[in-house]
């Protein structure tokens, strides 16, 4: 059994923004994502698609995402830096 439940991808998109990845291009709802030292990931979710265990299993291995922190990353807290708030407001429309 998986030790992820499944998720909105808007709050799966948050907790890897939240992790330091970025958007590097995006078309439609395929969004290229990228991090210093990890190679790039396609999120090709829309903001209301549930995720399930499995690929949510597939997105921590492809991305460093841990089940441990996963909840604490999801909920909403001031981000680090302007860039990282201002993707955050974009894609979340928060205000």
């Amino acid at each position: 059994m998986s030790q992820w439940s499944s998720a909105k991808a808007k709050c799966v998109l948050a907790a890897l923004f939240r992790i330091g990845w970025t958007i590097k291009r995006e078309s439609s709802s395929h969004k290229i994502l990228s991090r210093p030292g990890w190679p790039d990931v396609v999120f090709a979710f829309h903001d209301k698609d549930e995720i399930g265990p499995k690929m949510l299993a597939r997105i921590a291995k492809h991305t460093g995402l841990e089940t441990k922190g996963f909840i604490e990353l999801i909920t909403y807290s001031p981000p680090p830096n302007k860039r990282l708030a201002r993707t955050l407001h974009q894609y979340l429309k928060l205000k």
